[in-house]
């Protein structure tokens, strides 16, 4: 019982794996657009044959559901045919294909910068006072918990001579101990 559980599941992960790597390309299979693309079989591909074969490649990944966000970025049919014969030749091709894939390299790396640019411009406006959530306000002289730097002072603390009125020379005086503080 246990020798034939094992190699199940050892036959299962075999036939599993078999499937994983049949899978090349974002379609399901391999990814040679110069034998997709030359349905005449003449080495090159022809401006007929390179639309022709986008347009079916768009079509089958729209009925996958695949999103076609950046449709417009791709290269057209004259930015590729560099020598202007009318024919795109697998060295065009491949110049292209890797022409575009720095382009959007390029591209993401800016976006990763922007992202990266955004998040710390998000940490210094958080500035010191809210770091990594200690609780305190870093510049605060913790009272004991009596919040009497708070509150305003009380009447009877400016008023030095008890005469039931604050002259300017006492508030003078309040207001420069306040600030010596």
């Amino acid at each position: 019982m246990k020798k034939s559980l094992i190699t199940l599941l050892v036959t299962s992960a075999i036939v599993a794996s078999g499937a994983t790597f049949a899978c090349k390309g974002p379609m399901g299979e391999k990814m040679n657009m110069i034998e997709k693309f030359d349905t005449d079989k003449s080495g090159t591909i022809s401006e007929e044959e390179f639309d022709t074969g986008r347009a079916a490649r768009i079509e089958k990944m729209v009925s996958m559901g695949r999103r076609m966000k950046n449709m417009g970025q791709a290269p057209m049919f004259a930015d590729m045919d560099t020598d202007s014969d009318g024919e795109l030749s697998s060295d065009e091709m491949k110049a292209a294909m890797e022409a575009h894939r720095a382009k959007r390299r390029a591209m993401h790396e800016a976006m990763r910068e922007e992202r990266r640019a955004m998040r710390e411009s998000r940490r210094a406006m958080r500035g010191p006072m809210m770091g990594q959530g200690s609780g305190r306000h870093p510049y605060c002289k913790h009272h004991k918990g009596k919040g009497r730097h708070m509150q305003p002072p009380a009447f009877e603390d400016i008023d030095t001579n008890k005469d039931g009125m604050i002259s300017p020379e006492e508030f003078a005086q309040h207001k420069a101990e306040r600030h010596a503080k």
